[in-house]
């Protein structure tokens, strides 16, 4: 907690320094959760646990055009077994306080805002396909009239350079040492030493001429956010060049390879607001083509629909989602954001399709309402495998007061999937309480 806490003074010395405005939003919420799982009649895991995630945003107001964004976060996996250690020095499986967003925002021209720095990518449109991860990008978004606006993203999402030559140099350098010493007749403890002092010193000796830009992953984006009456139209196609994977295969063959693969993606969500009746849907499209590194090039596509009416005592819907399934074309995946489920939430669904029936925000009375949804997910394509579920989840909530919320929730679900012909049963079930506040 040092950190953060230095990361607040920082903030709040700078908001002094240069007179400028700081303003702080989040979310926090603390669980505590219990589950138990069973498959073909045998105990397949079962906990009792705690676990957090406070999420504090910052936005330092430089100046009528510049501004500086800030996202600091502290997660606490307490699933993993391990207690939250004090001033945050737990291991990253029970305790991370991490930096998520740095970057700044300024108006170049009255139209034209660029942002760069330290950003949230791997989302877009409505949570279906979306896996949230930190990435460094330049971002351009120009603003045609106030209901159509364009974006051009520049993204690395790998950096392989200077861990590409360091970390080359010290693994040869150790197994160079490591094998002499054994063949001196050392003991594992020594030759790990020697090896570990030889790998140091060959990372001190890496120069500038051996680390180069081969090995990154990098995406190219074109976007645009159009508002028509009712409707938002959500248009993204990316570019992305693949050369980290080239580079992970190099290492493990030792050769050099001539490869240049790349993918193509290809999203369109829209959302809707007619009034009582209200949508959201998103059809996404990615090609990937290896250049022999791999046998087969990929195609795949998923496709998501909601459609629910805001009642005066609820908010009622359907969704669907279908994600495509091929030995060949490769498997589409919705993405650990897209919670289609409670069981399902930070999983991602791959080759699945399924429905859900749902109501929300049922008003019970003052200050109390609830959720119910019942949902059927199965394979997509029996002949890669056979899985099918139903899950039946349902939840209370108690608003405390206008920034804090009481929840017990939980799910139970039950299925069948088939391994070598012969078919397994499952079940599962989990339930929670949570406090969250939102400010």
């Amino acid at each position: 907690m040092k950190r953060f806490l230095l990361v607040a003074l920082l903030l709040v010395s700078a908001a002094s320094v240069y007179a400028a405005d700081l303003k702080i939003t989040g979310d926090a919420e603390v669980r505590g959760l219990m589950y138990a799982a069973e498959y073909d009649g045998d105990n397949a895991g079962k906990d009792k646990y705690f676990d957090a995630d406070f999420n504090f945003n910052a936005a330092l107001v430089l100046t009528e055009n510049t501004t500086v964004f800030t996202k600091v976060t502290f997660d606490a996996e307490n699933g993993e077994g391990t207690a939250t250690v004090p001033d945050s020095e737990a291991g990253e499986a029970a305790a991370m306080l991490g930096v998520e967003r740095a970057y700044i925002s300024t108006k170049f021209l009255p139209a034209l805002t660029v942002d760069a720095g330290l950003m949230g990518g791997g989302m877009w449109g409505t949570a279906f396909g979306n896996t949230e991860s930190n990435v460094t990008r330049i971002k351009g978004t120009y603003a045609v009239s106030d209901d159509i606006k364009v974006s051009a993203i520049y993204e690395k999402n790998y950096e392989s350079n200077q861990a590409t030559a360091e970390g080359a140099a010290y693994a040869a350098a150790y197994a160079v040492a490591y094998a002499t010493a054994i063949g001196m007749g050392a003991d594992e403890d020594t030759a790990d030493a020697a090896g570990q002092a030889a790998g140091a010193t060959a990372v001190g000796n890496a120069v500038a001429s051996e680390i180069s830009d081969f090995g990154d992953t990098t995406s190219y984006y074109l976007s645009a956010n159009i508002k028509a009456g009712a409707f938002t139209i959500m248009p993204l196609f990316r570019y992305q060049v693949k050369e980290t994977d080239v580079w992970g295969a190099e290492q493990a063959s030792g050769a050099d390879l001539d490869y240049e693969p790349w993918s193509f993606k290809a999203d369109i969500a829209v959302t809707g607001d007619l009034g009582m009746i209200g949508f959201e849907a998103e059809v996404i499209y990615e090609m990937v083509k290896w250049d022999d590194l791999k046998a087969d090039d990929e195609s795949k596509y998923g496709v998501y629909v909601d459609v629910f009416a805001k009642l005066e005592m609820a908010k009622a819907g359907v969704a669907l989602f279908y994600e495509s399934c091929d030995e060949t074309d490769g498997t589409f995946a919705a993405g650990t954001d897209f919670d289609f489920t409670l069981l399902s939430e930070d999983d991602s669904f791959a080759g699945y399709m399924g429905g859900k029936l749902y109501a929300s925000e049922i008003k019970i009375v003052d200050k109390i309402s609830a959720d119910v949804a019942f949902a059927y997910i199965m394979q997509t394509n029996d002949d890669v495998f056979e899985d099918s579920f139903y899950e039946v989840d349902a939840g209370v909530n108690y608003a405390i007061d206008a920034a804090t919320t009481y929840t017990i929730e939980g799910g139970y679900a039950a299925g069948t999937e088939k391994d070598a012909g012969t078919d397994y049963d499952y079940n599962m079930y989990m339930v929670r309480h949570k406090f969250a506040v939102k400010f």
